[in-house]
């Protein structure tokens, strides 16, 4: 790779990551008989966050990350958002959907997060935004398949409001962190979420906090076994999920952002769930529908359709310079 451009070597990573990240999902999914939902949750994220942070340690990333007493607030807040309850709605679908669907409507909260984007930072909503929208919706209704519920209602619930939680975290941190690279962010909300959920278990584990969860429909984090019951075959699993996605994954994004950036790094989103499906049908074998192929198609010009005037901006920007 010596002889290549950045931005080649960018898009290269790119195509490494949406790889990567289309695993996910997969590997989730497959550890699903030796965690309890929230209990892999807790224990990806305390792993992940100890791996990035040695990373970040070892490449000099822990530098300039001083938080002011509000800043360790809003750092809580998007924590919770992210770490707590979008990941744990998105272990919890994985329990009766398939991995394929749950990737492919995941993989749609860049485009909900122009919405946020709009009222929280008061960006404008232009044409394309509207069209990739519209084009969103069609696709996750497509995935859904009203005609026959393709996927359960609670489940359909459980993934569209994890999306959307990312899209909100996103466009949280955008606005109160934009000075962090995405792996500082991520090390931080990777810590402070493991911890905050580690704090709901040990309460659920107490008589009072198991019958308030279970009396409010939190049972799912009531009596949460703390330690795992791990094969050889989970511990490489989990090690694979903690460690080379959350952790290594999140440092790759931070150098596809620096080789090429922020928007082209979107094309991770564009190509993971179509990697998704093909590794959940291989793998898996779960059965990729017509209507699923045909939300994969919405999905993507959606995609398209919210990067392809910033990418063409940028590449005036680039011949202008040249």
């Amino acid at each position: 790779m010596k002889n290549l451009s950045n931005r080649s070597k960018g898009y290269l990573l790119i195509g490494l990551a949406a790889i990567l990240f289309s695993t996910t999902e997969i590997a989730l999914k497959a550890l699903g008989d030796s965690f309890a939902p929230i209990q892999l949750t807790k224990e990806r994220q305390l792993v992940g966050a100890a791996a990035l942070g040695l990373i970040l340690f070892l490449r000099g990333g822990l530098r300039n990350m001083a938080l002011r007493g509000r800043d360790w607030l809003t750092v809580l807040m998007i924590s919770f958002i992210v770490g707590v309850v979008h990941m744990s709605l998105i272990q919890l679908a994985l329990l009766t959907e398939d991995a394929s669907a749950v990737a492919a409507i995941l993989s749609s909260s860049p485009v909900f997060s122009f919405l946020f984007a709009h009222f929280i930072l008061k960006e404008p909503l232009r044409l394309n935004h509207y069209l990739a929208l519209l084009f969103q919706v069609a696709g996750i209704l497509a995935i859904l398949n009203p005609s026959s519920l393709e996927m359960t209602l609670r489940g359909f619930l459980f993934v569209l409001f994890g999306t959307l939680c990312f899209a909100l975290y996103g466009t949280l941190a955008k606005k109160n962190f934009s000075r962090f690279s995405s792996g500082q962010l991520a090390f931080l909300t990777l810590l402070c979420s493991s911890l905050e959920l580690l704090l709901i278990l040990l309460v659920g584990r107490t008589a009072a906090g198991a019958a308030l969860y279970q009396r409010i429909g939190l049972d799912f984090y009531a009596n949460v076994p703390l330690i795992p019951n791990l094969t050889w075959e989970s511990a490489l699993i989990f090690l694979y999920v903690a460690v080379v996605l959350a952790g290594g994954g999140q440092l790759l994004n931070t150098v596809i952002v620096e080789y090429t950036s922020a928007t082209e790094s979107s094309f991770i989103y564009f190509l993971k769930p179509v990697i998704s499906c093909a590794l959940a049908f291989l793998l898996l074998h779960e059965t990729i529908s017509r209507n699923r192929i045909l939300g994969l198609v919405f999905s993507a010009a959606a995609s398209l359709l919210a990067i392809f005037p910033a990418l063409l901006a940028q590449r005036a920007v680039r011949n202008k310079d040249t």
